[in-house]
């Protein structure tokens, strides 16, 4: 009952929460003291009668997913005061976790899912557990560490550290007293750092947990399933594999733009698209300053990461604002705002197709739309035909 009140909560309405034990009787939720109180049948009865009902309300438009979801970086302190609850497959995975690792203490795991699964937090939360009984935790983060990890790692001493700063040689790879080894987005790393990383765990009989996303790349190669490595690598060691498949973090209607986004008309759940707004300029001052203005306004604008090595066709758009791509893994924001211009279109097959740049444009805007929670905005600059293809998705949710 505990966790029907957190949900119901922040309906911002008086609740009161029942619930009926067979051969025992009603209780009663005391939210103050969060205890469950034996009552008689008639205080129900009568809570029942004095209740005022809107009939109006339509309670599906009255849960924010934005309420719900917590995240280890965006939420850092609601995440460590435990201000959440993983779903019934975050949950059993969990425990399947911790239970293999208690019969064999030397083992790989990997967590596949798909983006707004909640991996992040998964991983996190197995690794905070594993902290509250006093083991050495080690996690790497396959991209840039943000603030979230800059948080948990000053103001709450956890031990993460960037890929960048695991070598490619295994006797240059310090493990001592690490008991576990965390790898998140570990689709993006190197394989030389991954045979070193593995390597020099197995010599020191140290666990590992990868979680990755092989959908979730910037650049080419970056889509190494784990599970199949480990298990031609490292045959004679056990390696359980768990997928998360439902996702929690984007609601329908922006999982089935998305969809449509890539293809049109893959989707057709017929959902209303009204999350999604699609905006048209072919002033790039205009453009810029728009953008600020979003900003302001609480929308967080993510472009493309450009290559600082050769001439990319991904500059213009790259220097629209400060956050990128790679910036943002593993992080999620109530309103996203991107762009897209002429190095997209769609082919003869209605697929969305990329220009080719040093990272991989189509895998950098996945990585983009699917940093969103509740809003999504595409800013289409100079592309009519573009323009028109994504009037044609929104129309397809009316």
């Amino acid at each position: 009952m505990h966790e029907n009140y957190y949900y119901l909560k922040f309906l911002n309405t008086p609740i009161e929460l029942f619930t009926f034990v067979e051969n025992d009787g009603f209780y009663r939720y005391n939210i103050e003291s969060s205890t469950i109180d034996k009552i008689k049948p008639e205080t129900l009865a009568e809570c029942i009668c004095e209740q005022d009902v809107d009939y109006s309300v339509n309670p599906d438009n009255k849960f924010v997913p934005s309420n719900y979801l917590i995240s280890p970086f965006n939420s850092t302190a609601a995440f460590i005061n435990n201000e959440y609850f993983l779903t019934s497959a975050q949950q059993r995975i969990k425990t399947e976790i911790l239970s293999e690792l208690t019969e064999n203490p030397l083992m790989f795991f990997c967590i596949s899912a798909n983006a707004g699964t909640g991996k992040t937090l998964l991983t996190y939360d197995i690794a905070n557990e594993l902290m509250s009984t006093n083991k050495n935790i080690l996690l790497i983060h396959c991209g840039i560490l943000n603030r979230g990890h800059i948080k948990l790692i000053y103001r709450y001493k956890w031990n993460i550290v960037s890929i960048k700063d695991i070598s490619n040689n295994k006797e240059n790879i310090n493990l001592d007293n690490i008991d576990f080894i965390f790898v998140d987005e570990s689709q993006r790393i190197r394989f030389s750092q991954l045979e070193a990383l593995t390597k020099k765990a197995v010599e020191k009989q140290i666990p590992m947990l990868f979680s990755y996303d092989t959908k979730q790349y910037l650049k080419t190669g970056e889509t190494l399933d784990l599970s199949n490595y480990l298990n031609n690598t490292y045959p004679h060691l056990i390696t359980s594999t768990k997928k998360l498949t439902n996702k929690i973090r984007t609601n329908k209607a922006i999982s089935s733009f998305i969809t449509n986004l890539l293809e049109i008309g893959k989707s057709h759940d017929n959902l209303h698209y009204d999350c999604i707004t699609i905006d048209y300029f072919n002033n790039i001052q205009d453009l810029t300053e728009y953008i600020d203005f979003l900003e302001q306004n609480g929308w967080k604008p993510i472009t493309y990461t450009s290559s600082s090595r050769t001439i990319d066709s991904y500059n213009q758009l790259s220097k629209l604002c400060n956050t990128n791509a790679h910036a943002v893994i593993g992080q999620e924001f109530s309103k996203v705002v991107f762009v897209m211009d002429n190095n997209f279109q769609y082919n003869e097959r209605n697929r969305l197709t990329a220009r080719s740049s040093y990272y991989d444009a189509k895998g950098m805007l996945y990585q983009i739309v699917t940093r969103v929670i509740n809003e999504l905005k595409i800013i289409i600059l100079n592309n009519p035909k573009l323009y028109e293809k994504l009037l044609e998705i929104k129309a397809m949710g009316n």
